[in-house]
């Protein structure tokens, strides 16, 4: 997949997280981790698996702000790239980032 292609992937999943009510188009987060996958530095699944940490981690802050103990995910360390069958999204509308 091109980074063209991987670029209008990211897009179709940012309008149907939108229209689905989990807007992501401004979360700084989700972005980095967009360019990260768009550059094939990680693969669809570690994206996700990263962003539902990051949303576990505003979900922890939220209900208890105080500093958490843990080391919140590091959004910039290496993962090995992988391609295989969960390295593109086989449909941006079966995506979700909510789970």
């Amino acid at each position: 997949m091109s980074i063209e292609s991987r670029r209008a992937t990211i897009q179709r999943l940012i309008i149907s997280e939108g229209a689905a009510g989990r807007p992501v188009a401004e979360d700084a987060d989700f972005l980095s981790l967009a360019e990260r996958w768009i550059h094939r530095e990680i693969d669809m699944a570690e994206m996700l698996r990263l962003y539902r940490s990051v949303r576990e981690e505003r979900r922890r802050q939220k209900w208890d702000p105080r500093p958490a103990t843990d080391v919140e995910p590091d959004l910039t360390e290496a993962s090995p790239h992988r391609e295989g069958p969960h390295s593109g999204m086989s449909g941006v509308m079966g995506f979700n980032l909510d789970e």
